[in-house]
């Protein structure tokens, strides 16, 4: 370069300073998403810590509005997250209406690997951990609804 000639990148510290806090603010914002990202945004209902018979209608309806709120969504990886989770839902609800009917002493314990690993998949921070989780639970879970079924009176015989 010349000498005297001026640097073709003129003022950019100034430009880079006043870039830094909408830099910082849209980062913040981000982060305060945390997993929404993840699940699909907002949703009706809390992962419960048990299952019981009364919780059956409030889980489906949960399910619903998931389900609803899924085909609502622009973004197909958000639709895939609210409908994943509505799947879910819609699984506890099936085990709450077996346990109006059954009695198995071990389906809760064998139902918090499930609710766990939903909880987990509410908090995770990317797309695809976020389905592998919310799969997992649904899977868990229909072998919970499973072990009930199977102890209904007069239901399936081992």
């Amino acid at each position: 370069m010349p000498r005297g000639a001026r640097r073709p990148h003129g003022n950019w510290g100034a430009m880079r300073r006043r870039a830094l806090p909408g830099t910082l603010a849209t980062l913040v914002s981000l982060a305060a998403c945390g997993g929404q990202f993840a699940s699909g945004g907002a949703s009706s209902v809390a992962v419960p810590t048990e299952v019981r018979c009364a919780d059956a209608a409030q889980l489906r309806q949960g399910a619903a509005d998931d389900r609803r709120r899924g085909a609502a969504l622009k973004s197909d990886q958000q639709r895939i997250s609210a409908d994943n989770r509505a799947n879910f839902f819609a699984s506890l609800a099936v085990i709450a209406d077996l346990k109006c009917k059954v009695t198995v002493v071990e389906a809760d314990e064998a139902l918090r690997p499930a609710l766990d690993a939903a909880r987990k998949a509410e908090t995770a921070r990317g797309f695809y951990e976020a389905a592998h989780l919310w799969n997992h639970a649904t899977f868990t879970a229909s072998e919970v609804a499973s072990l009930l079924t199977q102890r209904l009176p007069g239901g399936p015989s081992r």
